[in-house]
């Protein structure tokens, strides 16, 4: 976790000065990065699913994304982005619990959030 603080203080920084949280900033990157990127968040806490709701509101301009990839390009990431299980599961092992997608429409926002169960069986 201490190799990857630069990466949080980065991200930190440019919240701030967008007045906004460093989650909202970083959903906010990936959203901006196109549509076929649909950052999934993951939260037990109503306080963070709005939180998280935010990055829809915040603003990334060309030059934003420009000065995040050229910094976050200086900083060397240590550790694997999943855990061992997760990134040995073969994609043809994951297999949903249910058919049934359920949907909701958040407030005004437009946002629509899915939940379908996914697993992954031993091999």
């Amino acid at each position: 976790m201490e190799a990857n603080q630069a990466v949080v203080e980065a991200v930190e920084q440019l919240a701030a000065a967008k007045g906004a949280t460093a989650a909202q900033v970083a959903l906010a990157w990936l959203l901006a990065r196109g549509p076929s990127i649909v950052p999934i968040f993951g939260t037990r806490r109503l306080d963070r699913v709005k939180e998280n709701l935010g990055a829809a509101e915040v603003s990334l301009s060309d030059e934003d994304m420009a000065a995040i990839e050229a910094r976050l390009a200086r900083i060397e990431v240590a550790g694997e982005r999943l855990p061992p299980a997760i990134l040995n599961c073969p994609t043809a092992n994951h297999r949903t619990r249910s058919n049934q997608v359920k949907t909701r429409e958040l407030g005004r926002s437009g946002l629509v959030v899915s939940a379908i169960g996914l697993g992954c069986t031993a091999t």
